[in-house]
């Protein structure tokens, strides 16, 4: 019973330090400038993209498991291959503008080992376009 004992006490201490040296392992991505990004004002039913950066820290290989918007308006475009330790990486967002108001929009993105999540988000105000005013009103008759 001691023998069983002992090597169940041994088996946990291992596969806990296992555990906390994979931890310690783990990818850490660095974003280029920000997480968030302020379209400004943009024109209506003018699709408006940005891309966000980030490196891969870690000492292991990093992918992009899914990206997942708020909502249908917003269409993310990511990097598919690991990123190795060292090297960057991509996630395109577009907004399709449709709708005039504001917005703010996230983009949830997975990333194993790990499955640590960043929430990327894209503010800003779409605007609708001015009448065309250049075309004179045919007179009534």
């Amino acid at each position: 019973m001691k023998k069983i004992f002992l090597l169940l006490i041994t088996f946990t201490f291992t596969a806990y330090s296992f555990a906390q040296s994979a931890k310690t392992n783990a990818s850490t991505l660095t974003w280029s400038k920000d997480t968030s990004h302020d379209f400004g004002k943009i024109q209506q039913n003018q699709p408006a993209s940005f891309t966000f950066e980030f490196t891969n820290n870690g000492t292991v290989p990093v992918t992009i498991t899914k990206a997942q918007p708020s909502c249908s308006c917003t269409v993310p475009e990511y990097t598919k291959e690991p990123i190795l330790p060292g090297k960057k990486g991509l996630i395109k967002t577009t907004y399709n503008a449709h709708t005039a108001g504001m917005f703010n929009k996230t983009v949830t993105v997975y990333t194993e080992p790990g499955n640590e999540a960043t929430i990327l988000k894209i503010t800003g105000e779409v605007v609708q376009k001015p009448a065309d005013v250049s075309k004179p009103e045919a007179a009534p008759k």
